[in-house]
């Protein structure tokens, strides 16, 4: 079997999930040891006995290193766990595949035509951040918007625009 989008997803599913559960990534690389993608391929997380037996069986079987023996999402949503043993079961709804194509992929991000707006940008969220900390969010506000009108106002649109599949990334109006 070749790459599946839809078994890698369910796989990512699996590890956030762990993430959620355990607190802690289900692989973790040090230095001078075998790589991530080694670990991955490899290893087997580390899974807490002491979970519900049925929240333990659906991360295993979403982490299940073979795709073809991955559990499936139509399996997902009738699993014990995720019904509460039957209690609960998911209303049934057909999955539809949407097809992408080589225009989608190639619309969904756009560059930005100067890297002057990636400073601004990282300059705005690091005075968030610092405002963040003395807890004076109404002028971290203040400061992002100020910070982004500076690209908006740029006449000679050098600074360019970020967007993300087609829309314009663009801040709230002051309050």
């Amino acid at each position: 079997m070749g790459y599946s989008a839809y078994k890698a997803d369910v796989w990512a599913a699996g590890v956030c999930l762990y993430c959620f559960v355990n607190g802690q990534i289900p692989f973790v690389a040090r230095l001078g040891g075998p790589s991530l993608e080694e670990l991955i391929c490899t290893q087997e997380p580390r899974w807490d006995e002491s979970l519900d037996a049925d929240l333990l069986h659906l991360l295993q079987r979403l982490m299940t290193k073979s795709p073809p023996d991955r559990i499936t999402v139509p399996a997902i949503k009738e699993h014990p766990w995720v019904t509460e043993r039957g209690q609960h079961p998911l209303r049934a709804q057909e999955i539809v595949r949407q097809e992408v194509t080589e225009d989608d992929i190639r619309n969904s991000i756009s560059r930005t035509s100067s890297f002057r707006t990636v400073l601004l940008v990282k300059q705005a969220i690091r005075k968030l951040r610092a405002r963040a900390h003395t807890g004076d969010s109404r002028s971290s506000m203040s400061s992002l918007h100020s910070s982004t009108e500076s690209l908006a106002d740029d006449p000679t649109g050098s600074t360019g625009s970020l967007s993300a599949r087609g829309a314009d990334v663009s801040t709230p109006p002051p309050s």
